[in-house]
């Protein structure tokens, strides 16, 4: 009956329990939980159990609080570590084209360690940005990061070149965005958006609730992280919310240090509050094809067309592709890297 933390579980062993549960149980537990887990516990967690008799409201909140982890996992998606904020890193892959030039784009995060597994594989030039932000001050994140990334691929389409631009989950928005400014420039190419479209990210976001004042959004950014709940409203600044987050955070996360967290919070919710406040209803639609990957056990959206809604946001084909993994682990498919490079069957 001991615990794993009596047993000598430490913090990284927490985190990978933590996410195996979810991943492959769906079980979302908190990090005060995780260190009281006995053997006897873990193993009745891994058998799905449904009592009907429950209290009708307690499983109100426990079915709130399940949506509410997904949509955080969903979003962060990978554990970070220090070495993923790093400067952008341009990379030549194989140059069998040297027609086209691709941008990756990654989620919400802003960090491009998500692309790495799969980069060897592309057979264009290829450049790998990330746009995660350290500056709480800053209110047009997203544009400045659509102006930057535009103009680093307008460096190098020269010579009559296309473009693929890949948008990771979140990454799937900029990318539209940075698609329409060098079609009215233009030029010419195709996007790859990989588990995410505006419509479905909205339709997640909606999951949340976030229909609150700018106090409360802080507060539950921070807390669906880590899903600690305390008394952040008494606190005056995000500062001062921060602080609190980040001490019970740094016990079980070791290996992220407290200013990479406070750019990884900013990130998240500088990126959340502009996408909130973006009319996609005004926008005409872009005329470059799509083609959307579809992880086979990603986040469920019920209500949302099978092309999560992109016949709305080009005038161009769109074509569907599924391949097996969850938001995060499709990354490590190399039938993503096929998609961009547009082999069999993956052909545009």
């Amino acid at each position: 009956n001991s615990s794993l933390a009596e047993l000598g579980m430490d913090s990284m062993m927490a985190v990978e329990i933590k996410q195996i549960l979810e991943r492959e149980f769906d079980i979302f537990i908190t990090a005060q939980e995780i260190r009281n887990l006995t053997f006897a516990k873990l193993t009745k967690m891994s058998v799905p159990i449904i009592n009907d008799n429950d209290n009708d409201n307690d499983n109100m909140d426990d079915e709130k609080n399940k949506k509410m982890s997904n949509v955080i996992t969903f979003f962060v998606g990978v554990a970070l570590r220090d070495e993923d904020f790093i400067s952008p890193i341009e990379f030549l892959t194989n140059k069998q084209n040297t027609t086209t030039e691709v941008l990756l784009i990654p989620g919400i995060n802003g960090c491009d360690s998500i692309f790495k597994i799969i980069i060897p594989y592309i057979k264009f030039s290829t450049s790998l940005l990330h746009y995660n932000t350290n500056n709480m001050d800053c209110t047009n994140t997203i544009m400045e990061t659509i102006n930057r990334f535009t103009n680093h691929i307008l460096s190098k389409l020269t010579d009559g070149k296309d473009f693929i631009i890949v948008g990771y989950s979140f990454g799937s928005f900029i990318a539209i965005e940075v698609a329409r400014r060098l079609e009215a420039m233009n030029f010419k190419g195709r996007l790859v958006l990989i588990d995410g479209a505006p419509e479905f990210l909205q339709t997640i976001f909606q999951t949340l609730e976030l229909d609150f004042d700018e106090t409360n959004f802080q507060i539950e950014i921070l807390t669906n992280i880590l899903e600690i709940l305390m008394e952040l409203k008494k606190c005056e600044s995000w500062d001062e919310r921060f602080n609190i987050f980040a001490k019970q955070f740094s016990v079980i996360c070791t290996y992220l240090s407290l200013s990479n967290l406070k750019t990884l919070c900013i990130t998240l919710y500088k990126h959340i509050s502009a996408f909130r406040e973006y009319d996609f209803s005004t926008l005409l639609p872009i005329k470059s094809p799509i083609t959307l990957i579809k992880a086979t056990s990603s986040f469920k959206t019920p209500m949302i067309a099978e092309d999560y809604g992109l016949h709305k946001v080009t005038q161009g084909v769109v074509k569907v592709h599924c391949i097996k993994g969850n938001h995060v682990t499709v990354m490590k498919n190399k039938k993503v890297a096929a998609v961009i490079n547009g082999e069999l069957p993956f052909t545009i």
